[in-house]
């Protein structure tokens, strides 16, 4: 996603303050806080001018500027901005504005997006070639496969893949489908009718299992993001290709009769594990699919509702 995307999701931040202002008071947010002299905002040299056609569009980030503010770029810092700006119905529009590129969060998750999403687009521009551009203007028209074929010196997307710390906290609105049904494993096992998370703090084993789930399905979330931010709308598809291809690596073995939800899950886990994708062009032109992603991927299906959970009455 380029730099005047953000700034335009961000808006609202502006008030009264002039393109100019409104661009430094971005960076000057999102870069560390320090005596060091290569700390100051390096957009402070640029002309009002320069500024504003960073905003519009016209223009893109200097690459020896976006090297100084990746070197002292601060992702908590810019989340705590972006959270003292807006109120809580400025953040459920922005997160509405999200939802048509494939993203569902919840409006408190906004910061930490935008966030994100700001330190991908710097590092993309500290990486930029003499005369690459960073996303094509038509990127949203462009056919997505063409796109990748047409790139000669690699053939690998320029945004690196940031990848989320899954928070302290469920985000119930964003993960409540596939955690239920992690629940409806472990009550099955200890032979309760509910089992809910503050159980889980007297069953390490539970626990434990828990966390590695869950850090899974923030792997395979931060794919559907990165996707986005590296070919723009219309490439969000291929993590919709990847996931189909997940979904029909394991149907057959999660329709299979298991002994319980545990083994239906553990056997879609194993073979989602090593499934190599030919159809899906991230697993080709990209490093970021790996065990966690795809694995990750069986709790995204559960989540979208393209399977129905790991305890079935039928066995």
């Amino acid at each position: 996603m380029r730099f005047h995307e953000i700034a335009d999701l961000l808006h609202l931040c502006q008030g009264d303050l002039t393109a100019s202002d409104f661009v430094l008071e971005l960076i000057d947010n999102a870069m560390e806080e320090s005596i060091d002299q290569n700390a100051i905002n390096p957009l402070s040299e640029r002309t009002p001018r320069t500024l504003q056609k960073y905003l519009t569009g016209e223009n893109e980030i200097q690459k020896a500027d976006a090297i100084r503010i990746r070197q002292f770029f601060s992702n908590d810092r810019f989340r705590d901005y972006v959270k003292s700006k807006l109120t809580s119905e400025m953040l459920t529009s922005i997160a509405d504005k999200l939802k048509p590129h494939g993203f569902s969060i919840a409006p408190n998750a906004v910061p930490s997006r935008i966030a994100n999403m700001l330190e991908s687009c710097i590092i993309t521009l500290s990486e930029k070639k003499r005369g690459q551009k960073t996303t094509p203007k038509t990127s949203v028209a462009m056919d997505p496969v063409a796109t990748i074929k047409q790139r000669p010196n690699s053939s690998k997307p320029t945004v690196k893949l940031i990848e989320t710390v899954p928070p302290d906290e469920v985000d119930e609105e964003k993960e409540l489908d596939y955690i239920e049904a992690l629940y409806a494993i472990y009550a099955e096992i200890e032979g309760v009718e509910f089992f809910t998370k503050e159980q889980l703090k007297s069953h390490r084993h539970h626990r434990n299992h828990f966390k590695r789930q869950r850090r899974n399905f923030y792997a395979a979330e931060d794919v559907r993001e990165g996707t986005w931010l590296a070919y723009g709308d219309s490439e969000d598809n291929q993590f919709h290709v990847l996931k189909e291809e997940v979904h029909d690596c394991i149907i057959d073995t999660w329709e299979e009769s298991h002994q319980n939800g545990m083994e239906r899950l553990r056997a879609c886990l194993k073979i989602a594990g090593v499934l190599e994708s030919s159809k899906c062009w991230l697993c080709k032109d990209t490093d970021w699919i790996g065990v966690r992603q795809k694995q990750g991927m069986c709790h995204v299906l559960v989540n979208d509702a393209d399977l129905e959970g790991w305890v079935l009455l039928s066995g």
